[in-house]
């Protein structure tokens, strides 16, 4: 190591878990023992991948049938453990799992299921290797619904679920929003499920903060009650982005335990969405440094899919895909970024959240726009092959300033050009 490198670096700790060359430099400080000595992460995170069913519960979406199929076959591609349709509700959507159910798949096709039987069938019919069986988990809403007591209530989903598993496909059970009642019904919750586990024997239990209102601390204390619980089964979780917090549910349930997250791409779901797919992700692997089977670099093709599909674009300043993550106005910035980009180890990843790489994309973006700089110029003279030599960068950069004030926008190269020629012609 040169010395001078020797001196960029100091104390820095630029080795796995916290540093990976050309992907992300994360705060060591995540993986320090003072931090990681109250979280108990599964060594392996599998991502059940909700978008296709809850799709159907956002306003103003409608996907055919051949577009589930594609999408569907993307996801596949991508690495997730599950992929889960309501093939109950419509045609379409049993007309798609029956055709994926042919493609052999290495994903799981879920069906979500009511705690009805004719559901399951309709379910397995439709070519489905998991039922996720659902019900509203609150005393509240079961006994307001059905008049159900909590041991009727236990009775009749453990029952459900031995009858899904004797058609032969994997079952795991969400009684939804489970975190409003949770603290005043731990008892209640406690012999839930421990009977799923023990009597039913299911293949994952299902804990929802189904209106996203928990904090992360409450998320933790409620997956590690159930691991207790439920030491031999796995424990997943399901979230809703209403207090825009479900990202953070789901790191959360990973640090208490939880080996599944229920997800969706683009956060498209039911209200205000699910926890996004590509943020959930990236966060667990780069954060948590946890292995999570997904394809990374496909995040960002398979967002802009889902853009078209659905008519809903994702804000510019939205997390992981968002188009303004890396694109760059500030002067002081570019300057900054620049100057770093060709220093060892870190290069540009010094200035970035995570290499723009590590979800598919192919480059950064410098635009000209209010707050730009010299630097910003030069680049864009550079990107056009215009010979800056004799040509006044303080009056270009002015009058590229008034510029963006009056479009309320970058400043396009076509009109870069115009205000260049000025100077050009009187070279």
């Amino acid at each position: 190591m040169s010395k001078e490198l020797e001196f960029l670096i100091g104390k820095l700790h630029l080795s796995p878990p916290n540093f990976q060359k050309g992907k992300w430099w994360i705060p060591y400080l995540n993986f320090a023992e003072e931090i990681r000595k109250d979280i108990k992460p599964p060594e392996r995170v599998y991502v059940h991948e909700v978008f296709l069913r809850e799709s159907n519960q956002h306003p103003r979406v409608s996907l055919k049938t051949d577009e589930m199929i594609y999408v569907a076959k993307l996801l596949d591609e991508m690495g997730v453990a599950r992929i889960e349709f309501y093939p109950v509700i419509s045609e379409e959507d049993k007309k798609a799992m029956k055709e994926l159910s042919k493609e052999n798949l290495r994903a799981d096709l879920s069906g979500l299921s009511r705690m009805m039987k004719s559901d399951i069938d309709t379910i397995v019919d439709s070519g489905a290797t998991h039922i996720m069986l659902e019900i509203p988990g609150n005393p509240y809403a079961f006994k307001a619904l059905w008049k159900l007591t909590e041991e009727q209530f236990i009775d009749q989903l453990v029952e459900h679920s031995l009858y899904a598993k004797s058609r032969g496909v994997k079952v795991s059970v969400m009684p939804w929003d489970t975190y409003r009642p949770f603290y005043e019904y731990m008892d209640f919750f406690e012999k839930l499920y421990k009977a799923l586990a023990n009597e039913a024997k299911v293949d994952g239990v299902v804990t929802s903060d189904t209106f996203g209102m928990s904090l992360p601390q409450a998320v933790m204390f409620v997956i590690k009650k159930i691991r207790e619980w439920c030491p031999n089964t796995p424990v997943e979780m399901h979230g809703h982005n209403d207090f825009g917090l479900a990202t953070a549910i789901m790191l959360s349930a990973v640090m208490g335990g939880a080996s599944y997250v229920h997800t969706a791409m683009n956060g498209i779901g039911e209200r205000s969405g699910n926890a996004p797919t590509e943020e959930v992700v990236l966060a667990i692997e780069a954060l948590l440094g946890i292995p999570t089977g997904i394809k990374l670099e496909m995040l960002y093709y398979v967002s802009k899919l889902i853009e078209e599909l659905t008519k809903i674009k994702m804000p510019s300043n939205k997390a992981v895909v968002g188009d303004a993550l890396f694109t760059y106005v500030s002067g002081l910035v570019v300057d900054i970024l620049l100057k770093i980009k060709n220093l060892e180890p870190l290069e540009e990843t010094a200035l970035m959240p995570f290499n723009y790489k590590v979800i598919g994309r192919d480059s950064y973006k410098v635009i000209l726009g209010k707050g730009a700089g010299k630097s910003n110029i030069e680049l864009k003279l550079k990107e056009l092959g215009i010979d800056p030599q004799g040509i006044d960068l303080e009056k270009v950069l002015e009058e590229v300033k008034r510029e963006a004030v009056i479009r309320k926008w970058e400043v396009p190269d076509e009109a870069f050009k115009r205000i260049i020629q000025k100077y050009l012609k009187n070279k």
